[in-house]
């Protein structure tokens, strides 16, 4: 975009009638507008680095599959499961794969890096006069083995998430410390497991027409609190979604929940997925990795 279009554009954008007289005023907002148009395609592009399709060009994603025929909801044909390469995370909403450690959107501007070096464990953090540090374990290598601590920090211009054990570095902020907006949070579910809705016990299959609890513990991983949002279930060909609200979630925080299936399918082996946000209300850091999968056995 030249500065003259620039000008044009953000005239007609503003609403402003800018002048001969206001000839600074002018080339300042197109500069603007020029920085903050290739900002946006900077962000599109390192978007579809971090992403890609599961499906094989000519099939057609749904729940999971790969079909060969976009009518998979009325004809009965064969399908693959759709797979992303060995690390990489599916989104069962979209069809496509997330590269980890891979930021598109917000991410795209910061550089994250472990703290800790290899062979070594992240156990926790705190501060001195230099500034903040995390410690680094080495061991024990096998039962009464010696336990080395070591105090890291990040390199000059990088910030450490203390939740993680990360460095992260913004050259498009000016530096590792990222403005409090865009500290935002990650949900993602930890674990996922049955419970007998008459007695609350956890069990490994669930009896056919039974009510039944999919129970979960989500986590906050991500740099900032979450503000209110809704845990949805299913994917057992049933009838309704259940789901359950939540209140926020600090940092590094965990909650376990339940919903509830009024009954079952028939009999059979059903993938049910637990999903955090199921409303898309909050912006994470990282929008793929918010669902979990567990197989119920319906038994007799």
């Amino acid at each position: 975009m030249h500065f003259r279009d620039a000008i044009i554009f953000a005239e007609h954008f503003l609403g402003m009638d800018m002048k001969p007289r206001a000839f600074g005023l002018r080339w300042l907002v197109a500069i603007s507008v020029v920085v903050l148009t290739g900002f946006a395609v900077n962000q599109a592009i390192a978007q579809s680095q971090c992403d890609y399709a599961a499906c094989p060009a000519n099939t057609t994603y749904h729940d999971g599959g790969c079909y060969d025929s976009p009518q998979f909801l009325t004809n009965v044909q064969s399908h693959t499961l759709a797979v992303c390469n060995t690390g990489d995370t599916l989104n069962r909403d979209t069809g496509n794969c997330h590269k980890p450690n891979c930021f598109g959107g917000i991410g795209a501007i910061c550089q994250t890096k472990p703290l800790c070096p290899s062979g070594t464990t992240y156990t926790g953090s705190g501060t001195s006069p230099t500034g903040t540090y995390g410690v680094c374990q080495m061991g024990p290598n096998g039962p009464g083995g010696a336990i080395d601590h070591q105090l890291v920090y990040c390199d000059a211009g990088w910030a450490l998430n203390t939740t993680a054990g990360t460095c992260r570095h913004c050259p498009l902020l000016g530096g590792g410390l990222v403005p409090l907006h865009l500290q935002l949070p990650d949900l993602v579910i930890r674990r996922v497991w049955l419970e007998d809705a008459r007695t609350g016990a956890p069990v490994p299959t669930v009896q056919k027409a039974h009510p039944f609890l999919a129970c979960f513990t989500v986590a906050n991983t991500g740099a900032g609190a979450s503000g209110t949002f809704r845990i949805g279930a299913g994917g057992v060909g049933i009838p309704g979604s259940p789901f359950q609200d939540h209140a926020g979630l600090a940092v590094g925080a965990t909650r376990d929940g339940c919903v509830t299936f009024a009954t079952t399918p028939s009999l059979g082996k059903y993938r049910l997925a637990v999903t955090a946000d199921s409303l898309h209300a909050i912006a994470e850091s990282n929008e793929t990795n918010n669902d979990a999968w567990l197989i119920v056995n319906v038994t007799p």
